[in-house]
């Protein structure tokens, strides 16, 4: 494990979702994160990777959500017997309030950390 200043994802940044549709593009064609969301109310955050071009995220705050999707940016023009596939990734995370931070519940997966 490294730094995320030592890797080709040093000049991610996080920013508030409100409002407003908002469009990751990336132009390799690897696995990387693409975007994380958290919602600190609900205590769960969402991270999405993938080696598609772009994730986009578009506040339903009609139904106090937001939709994720990831598609291609380029044209893609495949002959007979050709095919394409993605890989898409989300992970789900609950947050951990201060008190749980400092007071872990004993666990076995103790031993990864």
């Amino acid at each position: 494990m490294c730094p995320i200043s030592d890797t080709p994802y040093a000049d991610m940044a996080f920013q508030p979702v409100e409002g407003s549709s908002v469009t990751f593009i990336s132009g390799d064609d690897e696995v990387k994160p693409m975007a994380e969301l958290a919602n600190v109310q609900a205590g769960l955050a969402v991270s999405a990777y993938g080696n598609l071009s772009s994730l986009r995220v578009e506040p339903q705050p009609q139904l106090g959500s937001v939709l994720v999707s990831q598609s291609m940016m380029r044209e893609v023009t495949l002959g007979g017997g050709e095919t394409l596939s993605g890989i898409v990734i989300y992970g789900f995370d609950k947050l951990l309030t201060k008190e749980e931070l400092e007071n872990p519940e004993p666990s076995c997966f103790g031993g990864f950390c």
